[in-house]
């Protein structure tokens, strides 16, 4: 693989980021992810670890759908607790 633009190398650490975030159960879909494009993976007793400047592009772009949609579950479940947490302090008409 070639070198990382700037830009590129900025959006796989954004994503970097991104990725300590997320629970173990999205850390499995990641992992995933990973072994269905044959990524080379190190693992030990601290976990599993790739480098993200060097994975394919296809793939990053995979984990990175992966994200966004976690992203917008996460977005939506806030809107749909807000939601019911108003109808439950709501009081009612008559």
């Amino acid at each position: 693989m070639s070198s990382l633009s700037p830009e590129e190398y900025d959006r796989r650490k954004r994503c970097l980021e991104t990725l300590k975030g997320l629970s173990k159960a999205e850390h499995i879909e990641i992992l995933r992810i990973l072994q269905k494009h044959n990524t080379p993976l190190s693992e030990n007793l601290n976990g599993v670890f790739f480098n993200l400047c060097l994975l394919e592009q296809t793939t990053f772009q995979d984990i990175e759908l992966f994200i966004n949609f976690t992203q917008s579950n996460r977005k939506d479940l806030i809107e749909r607790e807000r939601f019911m947490s108003t109808l439950v302090t709501a009081s009612p008409t008559e």
